[in-house]
């Protein structure tokens, strides 16, 4: 017979869960650039919103996908930061996989920006990646930040940290629902790509234990990209 507080020992790993899905469909209303165009319609914010509506984008990212995760997961459910990701873990399998690919983004972007018209439609999401290279770079190092809390959340605190929770599939197969869904409105080739990297993004942060390497990949296809993208419309 299951004593009654054997029942229980499941409650704080459910209220995180649902706290992440609470948080993913603020998120998904709430905190990308097109809400930020919305409540900035006929200049009502005072603000330029096709370039603050990237880095509104971000900051939405930190607060609601990775900060509230990220809190519970360690103080109420006890996983340390190492356990979710935030480690060095196996660099050498991290850096072998990683760099190799992120150094051939950029050329291969750049070639393939003509089959890009697509994402060049939708990327980059601020405009001041428009504005030379200093614009590039400021633009860059606030997308750093974007997807540092992109895989925070679903590599780290889903794939890596609720493992020992809900087991390793099961936990793939949510942090790579939870990242396609967050893709809806995105162009389809994207919203196909995010279905398809999320296992492999998954089986790379529990081959190595670490975040790291999936994030400079992530960051290097999406730097690319942008760059791709304002070379051909430039």
């Amino acid at each position: 017979m299951v004593e009654p507080e054997d029942r229980w020992d499941g409650v704080p790993v459910f209220a995180t869960g649902f706290a992440i899905l609470f948080f993913c469909t603020a998120y998904l209303l709430f905190g990308r650039r097109d809400f930020f165009m919305l409540l900035n319609a006929n200049g009502q914010l005072g603000l330029d919103a096709a370039v603050w509506g990237g880095p509104y984008q971000c900051a939405a990212a930190v607060a609601a996908l990775l900060l509230p995760a990220l809190l519970l997961a360690r103080l109420y459910l006890k996983i340390p930061f190492a356990a979710m990701g935030f480690a060095l873990g196996n660099w050498k399998l991290g850096l072998s996989v990683a760099l190799p690919v992120s150094v051939l983004a950029f050329p291969v972007m750049w070639l393939a920006t003509d089959r890009l018209s697509p994402l060049c439609g939708f990327y980059p999401l601020s405009g001041m990646a428009r504005d030379g290279v200093a614009g590039m770079a400021a633009w860059l190092a606030c997308y750093a930040v974007y997807y540092i809390a992109w895989e925070g959340l679903f590599r780290g605190v889903i794939q890596l940290g609720l493992k020992n929770h809900l087991g390793v599939l099961q936990c793939m197969l949510l942090q790579t629902a939870l990242s396609t869904l967050l893709h809806a409105g995105h162009p389809e080739m994207e919203t196909f790509g995010a279905l398809v990297a999320g296992p492999l993004f998954g089986l790379l942060a529990l081959r190595t234990g670490s975040i790291y390497y999936v994030l400079l990949l992530h960051f290097a296809l999406g730097a690319a990209t942008d760059i791709a993208c304002v070379g051909a419309t430039a």
